[in-house]
């Protein structure tokens, strides 16, 4: 899914109705054009590979 208007768009929305105040990291395709190709290394291109999370919710725990 995309960030912008994606499943976590929508979780996001509904967390708020509900008061939610903790952090939430949202990870998804960014909004641009990605090139067609090998899913694995398109995934990595844009950090949604096992490496690419991992660091990601590394960095938002550290902040």
């Amino acid at each position: 899914h995309q960030v912008m208007g994606g499943a976590g768009s929508a979780v996001c929305e509904a967390l708020i109705s509900m008061a939610f105040q903790g952090k939430i990291l949202l990870l998804g395709l960014p909004d641009r054009f990605i090139d067609h190709g090998d899913p694995a290394k398109l995934l990595a291109s844009v950090g949604l590979d096992a490496p690419g999370i991992r660091n990601s919710v590394r960095k938002a725990m550290s902040e």
